[in-house]
């Protein structure tokens, strides 16, 4: 699963874990058994990894759908590739090309 950071717009997979204790002034005093001990609240969140911003989400990426096939020789492959083909398959003489769509 990837997510994806609504600030700073990076992608990660793992969200980082921040831990934030409260201030000592404010520990509770409990006794169990005859024993006094201090209890320290602390909330746990996840963050983005970059720049530790709580607004992230889960990253979907766009499905893509085969529109065009193209058999090719290798001279003829860059000017393909500047009409949005992808090499798909490359031969000592010719290339298989594709051109994506993104489904929606």
């Amino acid at each position: 699963m990837k997510y994806q950071c609504q600030s700073c717009k990076k992608q990660f997979t793992h969200p980082a874990k921040q831990v934030k204790s409260s201030d000592a002034e404010n520990h509770t005093l409990a006794i169990a058994a005859g024993t006094v001990f201090s209890v320290i609240d602390y909330t746990e969140f996840h963050v983005c990894p970059f720049c530790n911003s709580l607004e992230f989400s889960e990253y979907i990426e766009p499905q893509y759908e085969i529109s065009s096939v193209k058999s090719v020789d290798l001279a003829a492959v860059d000017e393909c590739l500047k009409q949005g083909y992808v090499v798909r398959e490359l031969y000592a003489k010719t290339a298989t090309l594709v051109k994506l769509e993104i489904t929606t």
